[in-house]
Order: structure tokens, then C-alpha cells, then sequence
């Protein structure tokens, strides 16, 4: 008998992990964060987690699946829980970044769905749709983790926490380890299938010298309301060009939108914003560059009587516009 690939269990992050036309590669951040200690861990999410059904040894009445944030205040609120001291309380669950996020929390019981015993919370990661991101693990007793059964509800938990992550169009989940206790950490990697980032680094031959690399600089000049200028060093071709636009317009089109302000800018305002594209992704931003920075920018001016704050908001407003302008021409 010749043996057969199992549809079910293709991996959906294939694409996460292609290098594109600038050459960047993987989630945002991951290899970041290798540099840095590595201290997350990340887990891709298969063909199957897409599929809805049940789950297997009549364990849906110990998970309950909560996509609305009402919902998850409720069953924080409730004596049963709130007796345990949630961190934040139910008054930790934000509507805004709850519905940015598209999150969703996963309820966890004993057997019989009367008793709680822990929580788990993802959503969609703002820098890289593809990719959510473990927000909460949260277990009163720890104790539990380590009793009969609990590993049964714990595979039920994360199995209908990675479907609802996939039906959001995630195709990786990351989650931190630095303030998991090792029954946590044990769960995360024998249980919900996570594995360091490290391990993963190696298997695709990177490492933190990767960390290093600057793929592209890029600098964009504001006046008042407008974008004037703007260029990349090395000079992109039209592919990386555009994938380099477009990871900038997902950057700053993830943050929280500034509100454009009431006067007019003070004639002569000028900022220069500016920063690196790594291997992993957008590395931050700033305004200030020295008088030898390649890009040659007139120096930034701030007149006298004009508010910083608002020249910078300003200009923040004029290069997202400028990005999602791009986009628009070239999607």
C-alpha cells in the first residue's frame, strides 16, 4: 500500500515562512525577540483547526468558547470565578482592544461544566494579521494542572481555542513563557504543541547574529499635512517596494489612530520619521537623524509657538495616509 500525505494535517504557516520579493521572513518580531533572551514560544495551527465538529471523549461540556467581551466579564464576575481574584477582574477585558484583537477566550470546567478551572484568551496579532498571539493562560489552582484528567480538558481547551484562532484566519499562535511557572510551560509545549523560538530559529538556520540584519532603511519628510519626501536605502525594486509599503501600512495602521488636530500647522513645520526593515519585519520608527544620515533631510523644524505633539501627530497622520494611498495603487 503506498502511503498517502494526511490532508488534515498541512501546516497553514507555509506562507508565513516564505521569504518575499524584499526578503523578509517569519511573524513579525519573532527573531527580535530570539536576540533578546527568546522568551516566546509559537505554535502553527493545521488544515484540521478549521474544521468545526466535535470534540472527541464528551469533553464539550468542559470548554465553552466566548467570543464576546460582555460574555467573558460575565463569567468573570461571576462568585464562582471572581472568588479566585482574576488579575484585573472582569474590569480587565477591554471592548476596544478586545475587537481589534478579534479575541477570543475559551472557558475551562471540569467534566460535568459546573466547576472553573482555568481560562485561555488569543487574538489576531496587530502587527501581522496571520499570526495570534496567547494573551491569558490563567489557572487558579495550579495544582490542577497536575490532577486526573486535567490534561483531557486542557488538549479539549487549546483544540477550541486554535479553531476559533483559524476561523479568524490565523495561521500561527505565539505565546510568552517569561511568567509561566514550569507546569505552565509544560502544558504550552507537551499539551498545546508551542515550541521555543529558538528551536524554530535553528530548524530554518537563523539565529540572533539574523537579528542583526537590516534589509532596507527607509525615511519619509513631512510638511504640515503632507508627505513630500520619501526613499529607501539600498534603492528597492518595484516587488520589494511594494512589500516594503506594504509592511509599513500594516505597522502603522495597527497602532492606535491618532486624532488629527484642531490648528494649522505653523507655517515652515517640518519632520523627518524614519527606521529599519529586519528579516522579521518593521524594527520601530523615529524623528531624529543626524546631519550624516543618507537620506539628507532638511533638519526638522518645530517654529516657535507650534506644539511638538501636534507637528508630530501631523506628520504621523500624513505618512499613514501616504502608505494607505500606496496600497491603494498598487494592490
Amino acid at each position: 500500500m503506498v502511503a498517502t500525505r494526511d490532508p488534515f494535517g498541512v501546516r497553514l504557516d507555509a506562507d508565513v515562512w516564505t521569504p518575499t520579493a524584499l526578503g523578509t521572513v517569519g511573524p513579525h518580531g519573532l527573531l527580535t525577540d530570539l536576540g533578546a533572551g527568546g522568551h516566546m514560544s509559537y505554535r502553527p495551527l493545521l488544515t484540521y483547526h478549521r474544521r468545526a465538529g466535535p470534540i472527541a471523549d464528551g469533553l464539550d461540556r468542559a470548554v465553552e468558547l466566548v467570543e464576546d467581551a460582555e460574555a467573558l466579564r460575565a463569567v468573570l464576575a461571576a462568585p464562582d470565578v471572581a472568588q479566585w481574584r482574576h488579575p484585573g477582574g472582569a474590569g480587565a477585558v477591554d471592548d476596544d482592544q478586545w475587537e481589534r484583537a478579534r479575541k477570543a477566550a475559551v472557558i475551562m470546567r471540569d467534566r460535568r461544566g459546573e466547576y472553573f478551572q482555568g481560562l485561555l484568551v488569543g487574538g489576531l496579532e496587530r502587527l501581522d494579521q496571520r499570526i495570534a498571539h496567547l494573551s491569558t493562560f490563567w489557572v487558579p489552582n495550579a495544582a490542577w494542572l497536575r490532577a486526573p484528567g486535567a490534561d483531557d480538558i486542557l488538549s479539549a481547551g487549546w483544540l477550541m481555542l486554535f479553531r476559533a484562532l483559524a476561523d479568524r484566519g490565523a495561521v500561527g499562535v505565539t505565546a510568552s513563557e517569561t511568567w509561566s511557572g514550569r507546569d505552565y510551560v509544560a502544558v504550552l509545549r507537551n499539551i498545546a504543541g508551542f515550541r521555543p523560538i529558538a528551536e524554530l530559529c535553528a530548524e530554518l538556520g537563523l539565529s540572533p547574529a539574523d537579528a542583526k540584519a537590516v534589509l532596507a532603511e527607509w525615511r519619509a519628510t513631512c510638511e504640515g499635512r503632507q508627505l513630500v519626501r520619501f526613499a529607501t536605502r539600498p534603492e528597492l525594486d518595484e516587488p520589494a517596494h511594494h512589500e516594503l509599503i506594504r509592511l509599513l501600512d500594516a505597522y502603522f495602521g495597527a497602532m492606535p489612530p491618532r486624532t488629527p488636530t484642531d490648528g494649522d500647522p505653523v507655517p515652515g513645520e517640518r519632520l523627518t520619521l524614519g527606521g529599519d526593515i529586519a528579516i522579521d519585519g518593521v524594527r520601530g520608527w523615529g524623528t531624529g537623524f543626524g546631519d550624516d544620515d543618507w537620506f539628507d533631510a532638511p533638519p526638522n523644524d518645530i517654529p516657535e509657538g507650534a506644539d511638538w505633539r501636534d507637528a508630530d501627530t501631523r506628520a504621523h497622520i500624513a505618512l499613514t495616509d501616504w502608505l494607505r494611498h500606496q496600497r491603494g495603487r498598487t494592490a
